[in-house]
């Protein structure tokens, strides 16, 4: 599944807005597969290869800190210090 989080992954998001992302896909297949079992659910996603949003988002977020970091242009022109 190809997730587009259009510049979420800059921003800080509360873990309200995280699980509200995670709902609105896990309502979706709890309609597809017709069953309210969470275990069930979550090993469709596994077996699927279909990960929840917050992990996307995680994932996403690591890459684009791990990018800021070895930017080294972008900090000599805003002249910012990274520890």
């Amino acid at each position: 599944m190809y997730a587009h989080f259009i510049g979420l992954e800059c921003f800080f998001l509360p873990k309200s807005d995280v699980k509200s992302l995670d709902f609105v896909v896990t309502r979706f297949l709890i309609k597809i597969f017709r069953t309210v079992n969470h275990d069930v659910i979550c090993d469709c996603c596994k077996f699927l290869e279909f990960p929840l949003p917050s992990d996307l988002l995680a994932k996403k977020c690591d890459k684009f800190v791990l990018r800021y970091r070895n930017c080294s242009d972008l900090h000599r022109y805003f002249a910012i210090v990274m520890n």
